[in-house]
């Protein structure tokens, strides 16, 4: 039997006042986890390892 996996998508919105929510979505659209709210800093640590990822050669992940 083959495993399915499944694609997770990260929508980013930054709201007046500087908090960044994220939302979770599975492959079709639906939301898995509503409003995650990081800080702006903490959304650029987590941009900053995505690229750090790319640049090391992880080419599997999309931002």
């Amino acid at each position: 039997m083959q495993s399915k996996s499944t694609i997770i998508d990260l929508e980013v919105k930054q709201v007046v006042g500087g908090d960044v929510y994220i939302y979770t979505k599975d492959q079709y659209g639906g939301l898995v986890y509503m409003g995650e709210r990081i800080s702006a800093a903490d959304f650029v640590s987590m941009f900053n390892w995505y690229r750090y990822q790319k640049e090391n050669g992880n080419e599997d992940l999309i931002f």
